[in-house]
Order: structure tokens, then sequence, then C-alpha cells
């Protein structure tokens, strides 16, 4: 619940150093109980008030809006409240998925015949790097075909080492927080902090990195894909554990995926700006007939 977390903690900041009227504190407070919602479904109100740490006459008067709105539906013979599919409509105006297709897709692929190995594209999903795009089925020298959607640990992956090389101080320990606790609950042991920040830095000072896992097959080379200084993506190769030294492979690798990193950072980037004219137009079309007599 690290994200509700981080919500409730603005909210609270908001009380204690903000004045605000009433129409503004009431749709915080609405999306309070939408965020608590998120995380656990079919609550009750005492549970929604506690959770949101709202009064509960005042968690009512949410729900009751939300209800009448219809984000928000009461479960038949309950006292329980679950969210409706009109929530999705808050995220129509987002499409993670659209850039991966539209930009990354075409560029990852043209990459992975022109190299021959392996190259797949992941971004960070909480303590692991989600596969995006991969070409490992094209690939004739895939030591084995991995697919789309597959989850590889944060800091056991080169993937996520070009991800925290890019991550703030207090992103990187944030995400570091989260694998050592999944960590203590498997019976791993601590994480050796001061060695991974020691080798994230290593990372940033090239704007690579190459790792072998101890016991693997596969070494691979990573580096990030950036948007106007923004981290969107890791950008890998895999290839045979000892066909080339560590210099060798950044000779060979590393010129080709960097242009192509540029290139889908600023292809990313154009289509933000498009969306965001768009939303411009769009926004002005309903002002203009707002306002028409």
């Amino acid at each position: 619940m690290t994200g509700y977390r981080t919500f409730l903690s603005h909210r609270r900041g908001m009380h204690m150093g903000e004045t605000d009227n009433s129409g503004v504190r009431g749709l915080e407070r609405g999306l309070a109980v939408l965020q608590f919602l998120n995380f656990q479904d079919n609550a009750r109100v005492a549970e929604i008030a506690r959770g949101t740490r709202l009064p509960r006459t005042t968690a009512i008067r949410s729900l009751q809006t939300l209800v009448r709105l219809g984000f928000v539906a009461r479960v038949a013979d309950e006292r329980r409240y679950r969210l409706t599919i009109r929530v999705r409509e808050l995220a129509d105006g987002y499409d993670d998925e659209s850039w991966v297709t539209d930009v990354a897709r075409p560029h990852v692929q043209a990459l992975g015949a022109k190299l021959v190995f392996p190259v797949l594209l992941a971004t960070p999903l909480g303590s692991s790097m989600l596969w995006r795009v991969s070409t490992d089925r094209e690939s004739p020298a895939a030591m084995r075909r991995y697919t789309t959607g597959l989850r590889t640990a944060l800091i056991e992956s080169a993937s996520g080492y070009a991800y925290l090389a890019c991550c703030s101080a207090d992103q990187r320990r944030a995400a570091l927080d989260v694998v050592a606790t999944l960590r203590q609950f498997a019976g791993r042991g601590s994480l050796d902090l001061a060695k991974i920040e020691r080798d994230v830095a290593r990372v940033r000072q090239r704007g690579f990195v190459i790792l072998t896992r101890p016991l693997g097959k596969e070494t691979a080379l990573s580096l990030p894909v950036m948007a106007n200084r923004r981290y969107l993506a890791s950008l890998t190769v895999r290839y045979p554990r000892g066909a080339f030294t560590d210099a060798d492979a950044a000779r060979r690798f590393v010129p080709q995926m960097r242009a192509v990193a540029g290139s889908i950072g600023r292809e990313f980037e154009e289509l933000a700006q498009a969306g965001r004219r768009m939303r411009s137009v769009e926004a002005r079309k309903r002002g203009a007939r707002t306002t028409r007599p």
C-alpha cells in the first residue's frame, strides 16, 4: 500500500500546512476514499473512515457522493462499498502501453535484428523489472526464449541496476526497502546496501551495466532509456557468458544501444507533447461550449 500511504501523507500535510476551500477539501476526501477502495475493495464505512483518517460522517458523505456519481456502489445486502468499472474512466487519458507499442517496439525489434543477440525493454514494477518487449523469439542466438511479461528481480538483473542508477536517492531507498522486506519474508537474509550503492555509483559513472549471475549461462548489458532527463525503461542485450570480454561487449553493443535509446526517448517526448497539445485543444473546445450563449 505504498502509493496509498504516500497519498495519505500528502493529505496530512495539506491539513497541517495549507489553507484550502471546501470544494478542494471535498475533492481531496473523495480521492482518499477512492484510493483506499483501490487497495481494499468491499470495505465497510468504519474501515474506510479509519483507513482514510476521516470522521465517520465525512466518510459517509464522500461515499454517498461517489455512489451518486457512479464511481462506487454499495454491495447488496451488506454494509460494504466497492469500486465500479467507471473508475477506469479516470485513467483513459493515460495509456502506458501506447508508447511501448508505438514507439519502443519497432526500435527494439530493429536493434535485435541488427545485433542478432536477444534484446529486451523492461520497466520497473514494484521490486522487479517487467519485460515489455523482447526479441527472444526472433533471435537465432537466444540460449533460452523468454516471453514478454517476465519479471526479474530488481537487484539481480542488469536492467534493474540501470534503473537504480537513474533513481533519486529517495526513490532508490524506497525500492530497496521493498526488496529488503521481501527477502526477509523469504528468509534470504539482509541486503548489503553499501555494496549496492557502490555498484549503482559505478553504473551511473559508466552509463551502462554488465552483469552475469553467479550460476547463469548468460551475460546481460543494460543501459537506461531517458526522455527529457526522465527514466523511461532499461534497454538490454543478452549474450552467452564468456562470449566477449566486458570491454569488447561495450565496444560492440553500447554505441548502437545508446543511439536506439536516444531515438526512443525523443519519439516518446514527441508523443507526449502531441498528447498535451490535443488535451489543450479539447479543453479549449469544452470551454467554448460552456461559455456559448
